[in-house]
C-alpha cells in the first residue's frame, strides 16, 4: 500500500510535499507501538520526536521559511499520507506479529505477497508492465531496485525491527535526507548548501537520543 501510494501521489503532488509528510512516521508508529506493543511515549521522548521531525524539515525545505510556510495540503498529500501510516503499521506488525519464525523464510514470504498484492492492483488498473522499456543501464537500476532495494532491505529491516523494536528502526528515517545530500555530493559532486548543516545536526541528534536504552533480541537466522 504505501508504494502504491507513493508513486500515484507523486503523480498529483510534489517531492518536497511527501519529503515533509514522511516526517510523521516515526512518531506515528511510535503511537501505534503504544497501543500495540505497550511501549512508553515519556514527555522527552516526545520532544525528541518534534526535534528530529524539524531538523529533516529543514533539510528538505532547505531552510526557507518562505517555501515552509507556503506548504498546503492537496489530494496527493492525502493520498501518500495513508501509505505512510500503513508504513507504520508494517513496522509495527513486524514485531508485534513474530513468532520466532526463521528470517530467511519470512523475508521470503513478505516479499511473495508484496508480488501477489502488486500483481492484482496490476490486474485491478489494467495496467501492462511494459518489459520492452527495460534496457540498457535501465536493466542494472531494476536489478539494483531488486536485490539491494528491496531484498537485502527487507531482511536488514525485517531483522533490525525484532531486534530493536520498530520504533528505533523507523527513526533512522530521520537522517535520510542527509544521507541524500552527502550521496549527491559525493556521487554527482553537488555541493552541500551550508544552510541545512543545522537540519542535518538536528536530525542525528534527535536519532541517537531515540537509540538509547536500546534492548537486543535474539533472532533466528
Amino acid at each position: 500500500m504505501y508504494f502504491v501510494c507513493l508513486f500515484e501521489s507523486l503523480t498529483i503532488t510534489t517531492v518536497l510535499n511527501t519529503g515533509t509528510l514522511f516526517t510523521v512516521v516515526p512518531f506515528v508508529t511510535a503511537l501505534i507501538s503504544f497501543v500495540f506493543l505497550k511501549d512508553k511515549i515519556s514527555t522527552q521522548k516526545a520532544i525528541v520526536y518534534v526535534v528530529g521531525a524539524m531538523g529533516t524539515i529543514w533539510v528538505v525545505f532547505q531552510g526557507n521559511i518562505d517555501l515552509l510556510l507556503s506548504f498546503s495540503l492537496n489530494n496527493g498529500d492525502l493520498l501518500f499520507l495513508l501509505g505512510a501510516i500503513s508504513m507504520c503499521c508494517y513496522a509495527v506488525a513486524m514485531k508485534y506479529l513474530y513468532k520466532d519464525d526463521e528470517m530467511i523464510v519470512l523475508v521470503f514470504s513478505i516479499l511473495l505477497g508484496g508480488v501477489f498484492w502488486s500483481s492484482l492492483i496490476l490486474l485491478v488498473k489494467d495496467q501492462p508492465l511494459q518489459w520492452n522499456l527495460i534496457e540498457g543501464s535501465v536493466t542494472y537500476n531494476m536489478l539494483y531496485l531488486a536485490i539491494a532495494a528491496t531484498l537485502i532491505t527487507t531482511y536488514l529491516s525485517q531483522k533490525a525491527t525484532i531486534c530493536l523494536g520498530p520504533n528505533k528502526v523507523i527513526s533512522y528515517f530521520y537522517l535520510n535526507p542527509a544521507f541524500v545530500a552527502i550521496l549527491l555530493y559525493v556521487m554527482n559532486d553537488e555541493k552541500i548548501e551550508m544552510i541545512i548543516i543545522p537540519g542535518i545536526l538536528l536530525s542525528i541528534i534527535a536519532t541517537i537520543l531515540l537509540q538509547r536504552d536500546v534492548k537486543v533480541t535474539k533472532t533466528k537466522k
